[in-house]
């Protein structure tokens, strides 16, 4: 993910001092893969790293003035309901996380990316040639 430039404090959600918190997105196609970014930025000097998990799956993100550094959770699967639960919480001697925006995608499927490809090419090897 890229910055869309220099983002330093500003509004945020943090967690409870030295506590977890979860945040479930409702709604998801089930077994689905998806990647979650998560920016987060501060001058407070009480959050700093805090770790973003789902499942086995998770990073480390230092939130103490970061400018362009995600944390990035990639090859999430939404489960039978369509649900996604990831977990926020202070890392490495931090108090809280903080979260500034957090951007969900759905990943192509395979089939899906191929059949594109297969167009694309389909669409060069047809296409016309002057004569002359």
């Amino acid at each position: 993910m890229e910055s869309a430039g220099p983002a330093v404090a500003g509004a945020y959600w943090i967690t409870q001092y030295d506590q977890s918190a979860e945040l479930t997105f409702y709604g998801l196609t089930p077994g689905r893969v998806y990647d979650l970014g998560i920016f987060a930025s501060t001058t407070d000097g009480n959050i700093g790293e805090g770790r973003y998990s789902v499942g086995d799956v998770q990073t480390i993100l230092d939130a103490y003035n970061n400018v362009d550094q995600w944390a990035l959770l990639e090859g999430l699967i939404a489960d039978e309901n369509g649900v996604l639960v990831p977990t926020v919480e202070a890392a490495n001697g931090s108090h809280r996380a903080a979260i500034n925006v957090i951007e969900l995608t759905a990943v192509p499927e395979p089939v899906t990316a191929f059949v594109m490809t297969a167009l694309a090419l389909a669409g060069l090897a047809t296409r016309r040639r002057p004569v002359g």
